[in-house]
């Protein structure tokens, strides 16, 4: 049976994920993580608070795009062994996620300097709420 590249890579670098969840996930279950919900601290007192929940509401729902993106592009290229109508398939999709990314990232550094300049009245980029 024949492999591809990315198999023999795939098969050759998962042990070592695996070697570190084994070893960090014990450690990781003893440390006290809070999740902050989204909503909280959220009090709408002006038009730039509100633009600010639109906007990390926005930059979330765009990363979940693009990392749904890059997952289905992955399965569809596993999947495809070796046809080329598929890899070339997930091969677009797989570009497409990263230009999404680049997107994602260019709106929120932007988006975060412009707010940064009417809502705070200077140029720096303000600190992640």
């Amino acid at each position: 049976m024949k492999l591809s590249k990315i198999t023999k890579t795939l098969l050759t670098v998962m042990p070592a994920f695996v070697a570190l969840a084994i070893f960090l996930v014990p450690n990781m279950s003893q440390a006290k993580v809070s999740m902050p919900s989204i909503l909280d601290n959220t009090s709408f007192t002006s038009i730039g608070s509100i633009i600010t929940f639109i906007f990390n509401t926005l930059i979330i729902v765009g990363a979940v795009v693009v990392f749904v993106m890059f997952a289905i592009g992955g399965i569809i290229y596993l999947t495809g062994a070796g046809n080329e109508e598929q890899t070339g398939k997930a091969k677009k999709l797989l570009i497409d996620a990263i230009i999404g990314f680049a997107i994602v990232l260019a709106a929120y550094a932007l988006a975060r300097f412009v707010l940064g300049l009417f809502l705070n009245g200077n140029s720096s980029l303000p600190s992640i709420d």
